[in-house]
């Protein structure tokens, strides 16, 4: 990934989200941060139903880390109306070190 984007990469989001003393002594050893997720949007459940999804995503509020995936048939559309979302409730995106300066996480 640092390759690709021409950044050092700081950040790790288990798989799953689950994590155990191995998993925290190789982050230590890599010098990366676990990163978990605030909120669920439960997309890989979509399965040509985005509602549920939607529903989850219209929780978010100042500060959430969303979980969502890119490897799903449904991402565009569920990136399109979260964008929306996001933009009706006055969010704006944010970099994770930007969350972590100001205090939101």
């Amino acid at each position: 990934i640092q390759n690709i984007i021409n950044k050092e990469v700081k950040y790790f989001r288990p798989p799953y989200g689950v994590t155990n003393p191995n998993l925290s002594k190789a982050l230590k050893n890599t010098n990366l941060i676990s990163i978990g997720w605030s909120l669920r949007s439960l997309d890989t459940t979509a399965k040509g139903n985005i509602t549920k999804t939607i529903k989850r995503l219209e929780k978010i509020k100042a500060g959430n880390i969303v979980l969502l995936h890119d490897n799903i048939t449904e991402a565009p559309e569920i990136l399109e109306k979260f964008i929306t979302i996001v933009r009706a409730k006055n969010l704006k995106f944010m970099r994770l070190d930007e969350l972590i300066s100001i205090g939101l996480m």
